[in-house]
């Protein structure tokens, strides 16, 4: 959990000139998706605490990967915005995080 909290950042900033040339999305759009997921993160985190010290480690984790599954399948039926765009043109689209809000 350090490791990829102590790498996410600077492996995220590497893929920001892609996604801003492929996608034509801005960088600050970009880095919004991140800024936002990151706030979530540490939001969320004294919750999920007080999980893993109610249930233990391996429900919680049971339970995460259960709905990180679901959300996989979920995003695989997503094939159009809900105005009937199909060009990219917001960078949430692509983020489960992100599908909750959109």
């Amino acid at each position: 959990m350090v490791l990829s909290g102590s790498l996410a950042a600077p492996l995220f900033s590497v893929f920001i000139p892609s996604w801003t040339e492929e996608f034509g999305w801005s960088r600050t759009a970009v880095s919004g998706v991140f800024s936002f997921a990151t706030i979530l993160a540490a939001l969320v985190g004294p919750l999920i605490g007080k999980l893993l010290d109610a249930y233990g480690g391996r429900s919680v984790m049971t339970v995460g990967a259960l709905l990180m599954g679901f959300s996989l399948i979920a995003m695989g039926f997503a094939e159009n915005r809900p105005d009937g765009n199909d060009e990219y043109s917001e960078p949430c689209r692509p983020y489960s995080h992100c599908k909750l809000v959109y």
